[in-house]
């Protein structure tokens, strides 16, 4: 089909388009306007029912206080004189007409089990006072009064009735500024929400209290959509959470509906309150008809326009369309001896076409290039893309990138390949090593160092053990050497701890290092003595204990996988000098056991007939040292003896020395000698006498004290005693009465 007919054919269906499009935009801004002023109107009614409330409930609760303020004013015995509180009572019922019952809870002085209401309400138009004593069914009243007597707020609000309507509004009752009771009214919302009303309400307009337990109270017409309500209301809790608002809307059956939820500021020791109202959505069709039908004629208008425009234009620019029409499908197809430069001959939007139609022909025989330098492998022609917006350039430039990324991680990955392999290749070969020469410690550690000299690719190798000599001191001995493919002989001893291979074992970490300290190490060979490039020292460690070390050096730098693999050996490296100590022990131990057996054979005769010779004397011995005991016993029993610490303090006196000083045995233990007190009156002399005694020198002393009325002057002489090694290790007092 020609430009031409596209032209012709189609202008009536862009009309159509837009009429439709008018149409739903026009319904779009009308019912955007709607909602918004629905919006506005539920959240100023809310505002206005949330104040209503507010003020109502401040107002009843004002009453309570004013009735709380008589009782307690009157000094009243609110327990016993219900005539006079059952008028006072009645007189606030008469005087507020959607009051229910007024009450008070009043707890007896003695006993909480007869705690009291006293009630006055209207029951079929008629008023009716009662009192009771609270019993086990009373829950609603008990929770209340309890609530109150623990609590801080001024104000409890319950529903806890029969009738969904009713509502308790509660406040303590206090006497003195002791708590006493409650005082409370009973009112039928409905009733109080009809005046509202009558002044505020509107048409499809519900205003109610929503209480913690989903409850409406006040408007018992509107359970039809209850459920829809709270839904709605569930998923905006976390906005309401903060805000303590929120106006949102739901649909319900057909209809849409517009509510707003803010919470009582009023604070309450209960549940918390809301106030809520819904209206129904309402279209504005005068509204609808006035936004309409001039936007209508503004339409007609602009398509009797376009119609002349288009007869204007359509000759002028059909000729050019079809020569670009000629490139673009040469582009398409690949027919590049088709393609050629467009003319650009004006301003207009055409020319800016063929302009760009020019640059895409340049870009993509440029990215063809490309793509072509790409496949023959050159990954490094330089290619830009006109704007990192375009997206094939981008993409080929990105292609090369991953073609590149892709080679260098599988040259990446062969290497770490060849490296593992060779990690793992070299510790299966040292782990054959170590089982051929299990028995043999040096030959084990000539063989490792050798093949780890070769398998690293260094250039010198040693392993260093620790050995300990007659007097157990440690020393690290050099076991193995190896050096351009020839076994060194040779004997090296380092004390413990000194130098860089006793400071890797005190470590037990590896050394790596790329400059060698001067003097250290040089390696001999037929071109000369040099010293190395680098040099790697690891600890020998098996179950946390070190066994020695292997040192190599080399005048190339080792890589990190080689130093990887040296670690690896290293523990198997201590398992295997361990596993052969350990066999050489047990071997030497073996040995000595055979010879302590054969000797113990002719000793055990000789040991025999010395222990009867020893249980001989240790008889003699016990009961020597039964008649010594028994001598000190008699000793203690006669004599003032006292016992004393090196620190001079008492720690055991006789019970004849108690008697003397008419003392109890825990008024005197724990006392410096000397003042019988828990510190000594002369630090100096006392310091002086005890370094005598401490010395084994044999000390007397005189004092004189005061034993009830009596004045004695007591002479001691005190003995120090020693132990086995020669020790003085206490010091015994015997006193006597001058």
């Amino acid at each position: 089909m020609s430009l031409k007919k596209k032209f012709v054919y189609f202008i009536a269906i862009p009309i159509i388009i837009l009429s439709i499009l008018l149409w739903l935009i026009l319904n779009l801004k009308f019912n955007s306007y709607n909602k918004n002023m629905s919006f506005e109107e539920v959240s100023n009614s809310s505002n206005l029912f949330s104040m209503y409330i507010y003020d109502r409930l401040k107002a009843d609760k004002d009453v309570l206080k004013t009735l709380e303020n008589v009782l307690e004013k009157d000094n009243l015995n609110l327990y016993k004189e219900n005539k006079t509180t059952f008028q006072l009572l009645k007189n606030v019922l008469i005087q507020n007409h959607n009051y229910k019952a007024v009450w008070y809870i009043i707890k007896s002085d003695n006993e909480i089990d007869n705690t009291k209401i006293i009630k006055v309400s209207k029951e079929d138009q008629k008023i009716v006072s009662s009192e009771k004593i609270l019993n086990t069914k009373d829950l609603n009243y008990k929770n209340i009064l309890l609530k109150a007597s623990a609590g801080e707020k001024e104000i409890f609000i319950s529903n806890n009735h029969k009738n969904n309507n009713i509502i308790s509004i509660s406040i303590p009752l206090k006497v003195n500024y002791t708590f006493v009771g409650i005082c409370s009214i009973d009112m039928n919302f409905k009733e109080i929400l009809s005046n509202y009303y009558k002044k505020f309400s509107k048409k499809n307009q519900y205003s109610f209290i929503l209480t913690d337990n989903n409850d409406f109270i006040g408007n018992s017409d509107i359970d039809f959509i209850k459920d829809d309500f709270i839904n709605a209301f569930d998923s905006k809790q976390t906005d309401y959470n903060t805000n303590k608002k929120i106006t949102f809307d739901f649909n319900s059956g057909n209809e849409q509906y517009f509510a707003s939820v803010k919470q009582l500021s009023l604070k309450s020791g209960d549940s918390k309150w809301q106030t809520s109202v819904i209206i129904k959505n309402q279209k504005n069709e005068a509204l609808f008809s006035e936004l309409y039908f001039p936007a209508l004629r503004l339409f007609i208008i602009l398509i009797i326009i376009a119609l002349l425009l288009f007869w204007l234009i359509y000759f002028k620019i059909i000729n050019r369309l079809n020569e670009t029409k000629k490139v673009i499908n040469a582009v398409a197809y690949g027919r590049l001896e088709e393609i050629k430069k467009l003319n650009i001959s004006s301003d207009d939007e055409l020319s800016e076409i063929n302009a760009s139609i020019n640059k895409l022909n340049n870009n993509l025989d440029n990215t063809a290039k490309y793509i072509e330098e790409i496949y023959k492998g050159n990954i490094t022609f330089d290619y830009k893309p006109v704007s990192k917006n375009e997206k094939i350039g981008n993409l080929t430039v990105e292609l090369a990138k991953n073609i590149k990324h892709s080679k260098e991680e599988e040259k990446k990955r062969k290497r770490e390949d060849t490296i593992q392999n060779w990690i793992t290749k070299g510790a299966a070969l040292f782990a054959e090593i170590i089982r051929d020469y299990s028995d043999n410690l040096e030959e084990l550690s000539y063989a490792i160092v050798s093949k780890l000299v070769n398998y690293t690719d260094a250039d010198q190798g040693g392993i260093f053990v620790i050995n300990e000599n007659e007097k157990n001191e440690k020393y690290i001995e050099l076991l193995a050497s190896y050096a351009y493919d020839r076994r060194k002989m040779l004997e090296k001893r380092i004390p413990y701890g000194v130098g860089l291979v006793g400071r890797c074992i005190l470590e037990r970490e590896t050394i790596f290092m790329t400059k060698i300290p001067d003097n250290y190490l040089n390696i001999t060979s037929g071109l000369g003595d040099d010293k190395p490039k680098t040099l790697i020292i690891v600890p020998l460690i098996f179950h946390e204990e070190v066994y020695g070390v292997v040192e190599l050096a080399s005048f190339k730098y080792l890589d990190e996988y080689k130093i990887k693999l040296i670690e690896q050996v290293s523990e198997s490296i201590a398992s295997a000098i361990s596993m052969v100590k350990i066999n050489t022990r047990t071997a030497e131990l073996l040995r000595e056991t055979k010879i302590k057996s054969e000797q113990s054979a002719s000793q055990e005769e000789e040991i025999r007939q010395n222990i009867e010779e020893m249980q001989a004397v240790s008889d003699g011995l016990n009961q020597k040292l039964e008649e010594v005991s028994n001598t000190l016993s008699a000793i203690k029993e006669t004599a003032n003896i006292a016992e004393f610490d090196m620190q001079g303090r008492i720690t055991e006196i006789s019970d004849n020395y108690l008697k003397l000083l008419k003392k109890e045995r825990e008024d005197i233990i724990g006392k410096v000698q000397g003042s019988f007190s828990s510190e000594a009156p002369n630090p100096e002399s006392f310091k002086k006498f005890w370094d005598e005694l401490q010395k084994g020198k044999v000390k007397e002393f005189t004092q004189v004290i005061q034993v009830n009325d009596k004045m004695l002057k007591i002479s001691s002489t005190y003995h120090p005693v020693k132990n086995a090694a020669g020790n003085v290790f206490k010091v015994v007092s015997i006193a006597n009465i001058v």
